[in-house]
């Protein structure tokens, strides 16, 4: 649980860890080229094994990567205009 705090203190844990996660993933799939190795999956499946590893709630991870949705989500918006 120490660890879970000293993480928790750090304002930006939630987008280090999943953008680490992603670039993991993404490695992996560079590395195997199989299309089972996406990165988004990857990633997803990392961030969850971390923080039940590390006993973080999933809230405490939500309102860290607030910030990270905030900009991804007006994006998605824009994009699926064009779709």
């Amino acid at each position: 649980r120490k660890m879970a705090e000293f993480i928790g203190s750090i304002g930006v844990w939630g987008v280090t860890v999943t953008l680490a996660a992603f670039a993991l993933g993404t490695w992996l799939n560079k590395k195997t080229g199989q299309a089972i190795f996406n990165p988004l999956l990857l990633g997803s499946i990392f961030v969850i094994v971390f923080l039940s590893l590390v006993e973080i709630p999933f809230a405490e991870y939500k309102q860290s990567v607030s910030f990270l949705n905030y900009l991804l989500l007006p994006a998605t918006d824009y994009l699926s205009c064009f779709v």
